[in-house]
């Protein structure tokens, strides 16, 4: 009968579901092998600079702030893993840092630089 064959469906439709697991919890543990690895790209004559976060190697983390980086000629100055990172200029130079957070890694890179410095940009990786 056609609810006889629709009532086996769904059984096993959730045996199927049970078996291979939650999508939920499946998406949750993806959510935490990500990789953790960042990168900071810096053009100092233009200003463009780019990040990455969260991406699952260093390569693949300095390809994507590279191309987010609006100049060819962009450089990756600061490599992150499961930390957060800085860039600061002034005129002349510029001075990158890392921390445990946000403003731990801005404070570093600000005290490094000096003054006249300003905040580029910052990142953090999980």
């Amino acid at each position: 009968s056609l609810s006889m064959s629709r009532n086996v469906f769904f059984y096993l439709l959730f045996t199927c579901f049970l078996l291979s697991g939650s999508p939920l919890i499946a998406a949750k543990s993806r959510a935490h092998i990500t990789g953790g690895y960042g990168a900071i790209a810096w053009h100092p004559p233009s200003g463009s600079y780019g990040y990455a976060v969260d991406r699952v190697n260093a390569r693949l983390a300095s390809e994507q702030a590279l191309t987010q980086c609006a100049h060819t000629a962009c450089e990756v100055v600061l490599d992150l893993h499961h930390n957060c990172g800085a860039l600061a200029t002034n005129q002349r130079d510029h001075h990158t840092a890392t921390g445990a957070t946000p403003q731990e890694a801005q404070t570093r890179a600000l005290r490094l630089c000096g003054n006249h410095c300003r905040l580029v940009v910052w990142a953090c990786t999980h």
